[in-house]
C-alpha cells in the first residue's frame, strides 16, 4: 500500500487530509438570534457579578453597595439620549426658533431675518413645550440697537393673498379666491 499523497503545501507531510465536512444543518435565524442574546446576557451577568465582587473587595464595600451604584449609573445612562439623536433634536429646535423669529420679525418690519439672528442676543430665546419664549423681547432689543434692520411693519395676510408690491390686475383664479373669501380685503 502506498502512502496518501498530500497536495496541500501548508500541511505537514504524511498527514492525512481531513474528510469533507457535512453541510451545516438549517437553523431558524430567529431562534439562533434568541439563543445568542441569551448567551450574551448570561455571560454579561456573570462578568458583571465578578467585577462587582472585585470592586467590593478593592474598595472595602459590600457587593450590594457596588450593585446599587452600578444600577444608579445604568439608569442615568439609559435616560441620556445618544449624542447623534440629541444633535438632531437641537437642530430641529433651532429651526422652530428661527421660524418664530422670522414670523415675529416680519410683523415688526424686519428686513433681513438671517442677519438679525446672527446679531441678536439669543440667550433668552428658549423652546419649551413647543412654545418659543423670549423671541419678542430679543427682537425688541435688536430693534433698539440696530434699527437699520427694520423697515415699515407689514400686515400679516392670509395664504393666497399677495404679500406686497404693486398689485397687478386680478386674474380669474384670484377673483374666484376673493369670491370664496369675502371677509378678506382686496389690495
Amino acid at each position: 500500500m502506498s502512502e496518501p499523497t498530500n497536495n496541500n503545501p501548508n500541511q505537514e507531510p504524511n498527514t492525512p487530509t481531513p474528510a469533507p465536512t457535512a453541510p451545516a444543518p438549517q437553523v431558524d435565524p430567529n431562534q439562533l438570534a434568541e439563543s445568542l442574546m441569551n448567551a450574551i446576557q448570561t455571560r454579561t451577568s456573570r462578568a458583571e457579578t465578578s467585577v462587582a465582587k472585585s470592586f467590593a473587595e478593592q474598595y472595602g464595600m459590600t457587593e450590594d453597595e457596588i450593585k446599587s451604584i452600578l444600577d444608579a449609573e445604568k439608569s442615568k445612562r439609559a435616560a441620556q439620549l445618544p449624542p447623534e439623536v440629541q444633535a438632531q433634536i437641537d437642530a430641529a429646535n433651532k429651526l422652530v426658533i428661527s421660524a418664530e423669529i422670522k414670523t415675529l420679525g416680519s410683523q415688526m418690519g424686519l428686513v433681513d431675518a438671517d442677519a438679525a439672528m446672527q446679531l441678536m442676543d439669543m440667550t433668552g430665546v428658549k423652546l419649551s413645550d413647543g412654545k418659543v419664549t423670549g423671541a419678542q423681547e430679543a427682537l425688541d432689543a435688536l430693534k433698539e440697537t440696530k434699527p437699520y434692520l427694520f423697515g415699515a411693519a407689514q400686515p400679516v395676510k392670509a395664504w393666497g393673498q399677495r404679500q406686497g408690491g404693486v398689485p397687478p390686475k386680478i386674474d380669474g383664479v384670484e377673483a374666484a379666491f376673493y369670491a370664496m373669501n369675502p371677509e378678506l380685503k382686496k389690495e
